[in-house]
């Protein structure tokens, strides 16, 4: 897991078919600016954004969405439902490597 966004998207120029499970609430830029800079380089496009936040305002689900997350899974959240979405999302790269990126 990275405490450090820009560590995190360092780790994906390197690994690009990576899966991010992302808060939104991270030290220095939040999950949406994270997010926005891999969906804004196309070389980054096979990278799978799964949000995992407490952020549950009406807004934030959508943006999220909007902004290119694959999923919005709010805390507190079911494992199962964890499991299943990052199976279903892994199950569609060819070498899966999750990054974790939380506060």
């Amino acid at each position: 897991p990275f405490k450090v966004p820009r560590i995190a998207l360092y780790r994906a120029s390197c690994q690009l078919d990576s899966q991010f499970l992302l808060d939104i609430m991270l030290p220095g830029i939040d999950g949406f600016e994270v997010c926005e800079i891999v969906r804004f380089n196309p070389e980054w496009q096979k990278i799978k954004i799964i949000f995992l936040t407490a952020k549950t305002h009406e807004k934030d689900i959508p943006n999220g969405l909007v902004i290119g997350a694959h999923a919005y899974i709010t805390k507190p959240f079911s494992n199962a439902a964890l499991v299943e979405k990052v199976g279903d999302l892994l199950s569609k790269i060819q070498s899966p490597n999750v990054l974790i990126l939380y506060m």
